[in-house]
């Protein structure tokens, strides 16, 4: 009767051989499945490589893991570009001025000037000076010469182009020499140059000297390689060779 009234528990039966197989199985699968996981948040994870600093206009290295293994380090290089240089034209000319001025000479002045500025820093014109005969509102150009004439002095003549001379506008364009009044420039002297072309001292022994060196002129263009083109302008027909 005791027997039974009390009921034994029943031990459980062992697993069978598949069920462990499974259970294996499922280990398994887990394991896998977070090491899987462990990878792929590893390489999600964004890399923070350390810089070494570089001297200023240098180049900065990273240091990556390859390179914390004793492998070659990525080196990222900045190329520095030089602005480059605008072109801007000249900021100033020289002209000469010579005649009925104070201080006759060459004078640097801004580009731009004109022929009144020339004569204020030449010290300004002597009374006797004929200011009619210049154009004192002209734009002055690098290596020109001005020529202040005298008060019934014949204004040096300028060659006939169709248009009036630069820096002289009032002036009138004259016929051409005729051929016994022209300057021998193979055989005039510095004088007879100033005082027949209206040169300065310095163009008309640039002329002769140009002779000497190079022997006598054989057409009056090679002038150029002396004079500027302004100058030979007004020149030209007053010259022969």
């Amino acid at each position: 009767m005791l027997a039974e009234t009390l009921k034994l528990p029943v031990p459980a039966a062992p697993p069978t051989v598949r069920q462990r197989v499974l259970r294996a199985v499922a280990l398994g699968l887990s394991v896998v499945l977070a090491v899987t996981l462990y990878l792929l948040w590893q390489e999600a994870a964004p890399a923070e490589a350390p810089l070494v600093s570089a001297p200023s206009g240098g180049t900065a290295t990273a240091l990556t893991p390859a390179s914390a293994e004793g492998r070659v380090p990525v080196v990222t290089a900045t190329a520095t570009v030089a602005p480059a240089t605008a072109l801007t034209p000249a900021a100033s000319i020289e002209v000469y001025i010579v005649g009925a001025v104070r201080h006759p000479g060459v004078y640097t002045l801004p580009a731009g000037a004109r022929v009144y500025q020339l004569l204020q820093a030449a010290g300004g014109p002597l009374p006797e000076a004929n200011l009619v005969a210049l154009n004192l509102a002209a734009v002055l150009h690098d290596g020109e010469e001005i020529y202040v004439t005298r008060v019934g002095e014949a204004p040096p003549p300028i060659a006939v182009n169709g248009s009036a001379q630069e820096g002289a506008g009032s002036v009138s364009s004259s016929p051409a020499a005729s051929s016994s009044a022209l300057v021998n420039i193979n055989t005039a002297g510095v004088d007879e140059l100033r005082q027949q072309l209206h040169v300065s001292a310095t163009t008309a022994q640039n002329i002769v000297n140009y002779r000497l060196q190079h022997g006598p002129y054989t057409a009056v263009d090679q002038l150029l390689q002396v004079v500027s083109r302004s100058i030979y302008d007004r020149i030209k027909n007053l010259v022969t060779v």
